[in-house]
């Protein structure tokens, strides 16, 4: 969002280097439930910057304090907010790599080592920062740009999910967000209020909130609702538009992929859902949702059953592709 000297300099928290930032002092009891927090402007350095395979290997060598304590702050947290209806999908995405090769390049699609502590850790903070920000602004009623999903989903859909049939299912329950002026629930988090602010650097939204609360800490008078409002037409184009692009640039190259490769292999697929006409795949290694005919499977078909797919006509572009052949195939997770 910002220019990149702005934001992977300037702005960016590069350890030992003095950087202004929004500090959130935040009490925590042992049941994770808040207790007091406040909002401060300051500058600050941090000590070291640690990457999630370092902050894993810290927790795995055990005797690191700091991270023992965060990490059981972030399981707590966790565990209340899959308590209020969380929904949590958990999938590996492959991680695409181009490799130039002439004129031309390599694509493979690669599965990365997890660093499911570190990630818990990071994930949870940011969640808790952004609901702690929707908080203050609902107190001191400054108006801020929320991010909400006002919803009733079913008590079964609460939890953790892996099974791709499952996350299927529960995928179909959730209704697009949307950006308001006035906090509301975000469902699926499982938090009452929601304003982001932990990526000022690449998300406008994020950067409003951020300046939004400097100017109140500061003593300033706020940008009054009605401003805020009249930018949300735009920014909900854009953020429309950014996700659709987000989307849709992983699965060209997902995609590619497949094209360059389709002749040579068939890949593994499970069946998430069905309808009279046709069955819904997922590719499990590659996350890709596959659409194929009935008529291509003469036996009888099961959510969760697995099988072998043949694709021909693939257009990365314009995001077809056709499968040619189903053969059923039992596999090994």
């Amino acid at each position: 969002m910002l220019p990149e000297e702005f934001s992977t300099d300037l702005f960016s928290l590069h350890a030992k280097e003095p950087k202004p930032v929004l500090i959130m002092k935040i009490e925590i009891r042992s049941d994770g439930i808040i207790s007091n927090y406040e909002l401060i402007h300051s500058w600050t350095k941090i000590d070291k910057n640690l990457t999630y395979k370092e902050v894993e290997q810290l927790l795995s060598q055990g005797g690191n304090k700091v991270f023992e304590s965060a990490l059981n702050i972030a399981t707590k947290l966790r565990e209340n907010r899959i308590n209020r209806g969380a929904v949590i999908i958990e999938r590996q995405e492959p991680v695409i790599i181009l490799t130039p090769r002439g004129d031309d390049y390599d694509i493979e699609l690669i599965q990365t080592p997890q660093y499911n502590r570190a990630q818990l850790i990071v994930s949870e903070f940011m969640i808790l920062a952004n609901s702690i920000a929707a908080r203050w602004a609902y107190e001191n009623n400054i108006p801020l740009i929320f991010r909400t999903q006002d919803i009733q989903l079913p008590v079964e859909s609460r939890g953790i999910w892996k099974d791709p049939v499952k996350i299927y299912g529960i995928i179909k329950l959730l209704s697009a967000t949307t950006m308001e002026t006035i906090p509301k629930p975000h469902a699926s988090i499982g938090v009452e209020g929601y304003a982001p602010l932990t990526s000022p650097l690449r998300r406008y939204v994020d950067f409003i909130n951020i300046a939004q609360i400097d100017r109140v800490i500061k003593g300033k008078e706020p940008w009054p609702r009605e401003k805020l409002e009249s930018m949300l037409p735009y920014l909900n184009i854009r953020l429309q538009e950014a996700n659709k692009i987000q989307k849709y640039r992983t699965r060209y190259w997902k995609l590619l992929y497949l094209k360059r490769y389709s002749k040579k292999k068939t890949w593994q697929a499970i069946v998430v859902d069905k309808d009279p006409q046709c069955f819904t795949f997922v590719l499990p290694m590659e996350q890709l949702l596959i659409k194929a005919p009935k008529n291509l499977v003469k036996d009888e078909v099961f959510l969760g059953k697995r099988f072998r797919l043949k694709f021909n006509k693939i257009d990365p572009l314009n995001n077809q592709i056709k499968v040619q052949k189903i053969e059923e195939e039992k596999w090994k997770d």
